[in-house]
């Protein structure tokens, strides 16, 4: 499974936009983890999308290690923009 790595501008603060990832990603059941700065979500019958994101000035950087083979990099960077 490939990685996808992607950096992504924000508006407001980080603490503000972890607070707005993570009920974005509960919602489809999965976790973002703060402390570990870890995401974790697992899709029935498609799979498992897990990673790691840092902040870098106003700007994200996501990185997913773990991705199901049908679903591209592009269509989780697209996901995650909308959760911004």
């Amino acid at each position: 499974m490939s990685k996808c790595n992607f950096l992504l501008d924000f508006k407001g603060q980080p603490g503000d936009i972890e607070k707005k990832l993570k009920t974005e990603i509960e919602a489809y059941n999965g976790t973002l983890d703060t402390a570990a700065k870890s995401i974790s979500i697992k899709i029935p019958v498609v799979g498992t999308i897990a990673g790691s994101y840092a902040f870098e000035a106003q700007q994200i950087r996501i990185i997913i290690d773990t991705k199901p083979m049908l679903l591209s990099c592009d269509q989780i960077e697209k996901q995650i923009t909308a959760f911004l």
